[in-house]
């Protein structure tokens, strides 16, 4: 588990950590270890599993403590109704400093785990062990990897979710994609093998890995599992007077708002009463201001875009719901765990036509082009005006989509892990 544990909700990534932690150290008697960065150049201790197990259970508490439970689509965190006060200034202030609070957090966390007292991973991992790491940000540091140099008898299979940041360093920046080609050297130079989330991600892998000069490494692909919340009894959706649409994920330049906010500009200038809400999910990701600015200074966005974040998993779930489609217009993505959960919910989707998508959705999908603005238009326009019954009547014919748990998860990726 890496700093992203001490968000206020989890991120995707959050979320495969603690499946893996929930697998592994289920039962505190196991001798499986966790291992968690530290303070220091390149540091990792070793909890015991019943410590990780502790840890986890921490990071799960804090989780369900920062979100927000409520799934309204009438409180709005942007554009702001009213002109911030001081006191929400001050507060501004201090989330943009929260990066030394999170690690903070994270460290209190550690604490909180009843942790006996520093161990070394060079010196404490049990021979011969297979070392997953599932984190993939922590991979761009090396130092912290350079403890299996002293230890060859340590088997390492690290998770590579995408190579975005590497490909297209115009969405992520300079840093972040310095930082993804430095995971990547050190899977080159480290990992006795590979797990990837879609055919699409490990073919970008296996590129990326021939130029460090490693052909020999064998990537397992495992599409990801929906989270457990996702599979309880259906409920009723988010109360809503008018139909919607969602969007979730990162409000981030490659996730293509800012398309989906041209459209829904030109149907309220064609006609604002018919045009349905926008939901969008998400936290803010890097250089947004503009996005964010279209929807508060556009005439009529700001009564129709409703945006929302740090929502619980069940908030979360019942806002997908209710929606008439989840959109998922993205330039590119490594998987693209909405769409799984939309579908697992018996939501439409309309996504990108993207290799990663197609992978993902296959036939029970809409697939557009992310840059044809008309037809994503006529496409939502059609699935705000049709009758509940008619987005059933597209599937007939289709086998029913079934998502992969964590429990079939593992049963794809244990023999896989064993073989090593």
């Amino acid at each position: 588990m890496f700093f992203g544990a001490a968000g206020p909700t989890p991120r995707g990534i959050d979320r495969v950590d603690m499946g893996y932690a929930a697998r592994f150290f289920a039962d505190p008697a196991t001798p499986n270890v966790g291992l968690v960065p530290l303070p220091g150049p390149g540091s990792m201790g070793v909890l015991s599993a019943s410590e990780a197990r502790s840890l986890a259970r921490v990071v799960e508490s804090h989780w369900r403590n920062g979100a927000i439970a409520k799934a309204s689509l009438e409180e709005r965190e942007y554009p702001p109704k009213e002109a911030p006060s001081a006191s929400a200034k001050a507060s501004e202030r201090k989330r943009r400093s929260g990066r030394a609070a999170t690690i903070g957090r994270y460290l209190r966390m550690v604490g909180h785990a009843r942790w006996a007292g520093f161990r070394h991973a060079s010196r404490r991992v049990p021979p011969g062990s297979l070392y997953i790491n599932t984190g993939q940000v922590l991979l761009g540091c090396p130092a912290f990897f350079k403890w299996l140099e002293k230890r060859p008898d340590i088997r390492p299979v690290f998770m590579l979710h995408d190579l975005i940041p590497v490909h297209h360093p115009e969405y992520s920046g300079p840093f972040l994609s310095r930082h993804h080609a430095r995971a990547v050297r050190t899977a080159a130079r480290h990992a006795a093998a590979l797990i990837a989330t879609s055919r699409a991600a490990a073919d970008e892998l296996r590129e990326a890995l021939r130029g460090e000069g490693r052909t020999d490494l064998p990537i397992h692909v495992a599409p990801l599992p929906v989270d457990d919340d996702l599979l309880i009894a259906p409920g009723a959706g988010a109360a809503s007077s008018e139909p919607y649409f969602v969007m979730v994920g990162i409000i981030d330049q490659r996730k293509n708002h800012r398309m989906i906010l041209q459209v829904w500009r030109d149907m309220i200038r064609r006609d604002a009463a018919a045009t349905p809400k926008l939901v969008i999910v998400g936290g803010r990701g890097l250089r947004v201001a503009g996005i964010l600015d279209l929807i508060a200074r556009s005439p009529g966005l700001a009564e129709r875009v409703v945006v929302r974040s740090g929502l619980s998993t069940p908030a979360m779930r019942e806002i997908v719901r209710g929606a008439r489609a989840l959109l998922m217009p993205s330039f590119t993505e490594g998987f693209g765990l909405p769409i799984i959960e939309a579908l697992t919910l018996g939501v439409p989707v309309i996504a990108s036509d993207i290799p990663a998508h197609r992978e993902v959705g296959g036939a029970h999908a809409t697939y557009l082009d992310p840059l044809d603005g008309l037809a994503w238009r006529d496409a939502i326009l059609a699935r705000a005006g049709e009758a509940p019954r008619a987005a059933a009547e597209r599937m007939v014919g289709l086998p029913p989509y079934r998502p992969q748990t964590w429990a079939s998860y593992f049963d794809e990726v244990a023999p896989f892990l064993e073989s090593l």
